[in-house]
């Protein structure tokens, strides 16, 4: 699971932030900014052009993901990627909604990184809370507050922590399979 999540992200991120032409000078990184957190005590804020959600709901199992990017300059970036997978058959995709990394019939997991550092594996997520404020499914806009603290290592299995805290998405776009 920690190689699927891991390439996952490594995928969409760099889907996300390749869709600038890298020839763009630092001012061309402007966007229109519907996603903060802080990590670690610094401040993390992303928009469109560099953001992406979806969710799916198909064979009893409902998933969303968002993956936002935060391009500092042109030569360093940094990622969030929120995803969940519930099996529960009951499950309804709305306003109000609460989720925790405790829940059962559910996978959720917070993922930052980071470009121009060590090459880190996720380890695990010792807390996780994802709130859905707002959920329009026919305009397909949704809002919401998360946090999470992620445990990764390096190679030499020395272990960093991100405390992510904060977390607001505002208006967000999704496609829905």
């Amino acid at each position: 699971m920690k190689t699927i999540l891991k390439v996952s992200l490594l995928f969409l991120f760099v889907t996300v932030s390749c869709s600038k032409n890298d020839d763009s000078d630092d001012n061309d990184l402007q966007t229109n900014d519907k996603f903060f957190a802080q990590v670690n005590g610094d401040r993390f804020i992303s928009g469109d052009p560099f953001i992406g959600a979806s969710y799916n709901a198909s064979s009893g199992a409902s998933a969303f993901a968002i993956v936002a990017t935060d391009l500092e300059n042109n030569n360093f970036a940094k990622a969030i990627g929120i995803t969940f997978v519930s099996t529960n058959n009951e499950f309804e995709f709305r306003s109000g909604l609460v989720l925790t990394h405790n829940d059962e019939d559910l996978f959720l997991s917070g993922v930052y990184t980071e470009t121009g550092s060590e090459e880190y594996d996720f380890v695990e997520n010792t807390s996780m809370r994802l709130e859905f404020t707002k959920v329009d499914t026919s305009e397909k806009l949704v809002s919401g507050k998360f946090s999470f603290v992620e445990i990764v290592e390096d190679n030499s299995n020395n272990e960093k922590t991100y405390n992510v805290t904060n977390g607001e998405f505002t208006n967000l776009s999704y496609t829905e399979d």
